[in-house]
């Protein structure tokens, strides 16, 4: 077992629990494991949030190579493309955001190293130092 519910869905959850809380959300997810081995080359992922707010995850292995978050609101969208991008080291991201008349504003982000970030994440609770 392993592919895209293992390597996908905790990056995404953690952008959804940085943004907009994912305590009380209820979810739903699919995927047919159906690559070699019991892989699953394609999973797709509802979340309803406490506040109504509907999250969506989908993702797969063999089609294009671009990671991204989008986030749709009604003021904008916002596209975050090359998260999970395989390097090691500091590297910045562009965020895209969207009006609805169609005009873009593009932020680029400080160079931070993502996995060190995560890994200090995951290792506070643990030394009881909070999340």
């Amino acid at each position: 077992m392993g592919g895209c519910f293992y390597d996908f869905a905790g990056c995404s959850l953690q952008v959804l629990q940085d943004t907009v809380g994912i305590t009380d959300a209820q979810g739903t997810g699919h995927s047919d494991f159906d690559g070699a081995g019991g892989v699953g080359r394609r999973f797709s992922a509802a979340l309803l949030l406490s506040t109504g707010q509907r999250a969506t995850l989908e993702c797969s292995f063999g089609t294009t190579r671009t990671a991204e978050h989008v986030c749709s609101f009604r003021e904008a969208t916002v596209r975050v493309r090359g998260v999970l991008l395989p390097v090691a080291g500091a590297v910045p991201l562009n965020i895209t955001v969207v009006a609805p008349d169609g005009s873009r504003t593009v932020t680029r982000t400080p160079a931070v190293s993502y996995s060190t970030q995560q890994f200090a994440r995951i290792r506070a609770p643990v030394r009881g130092e909070g999340e």
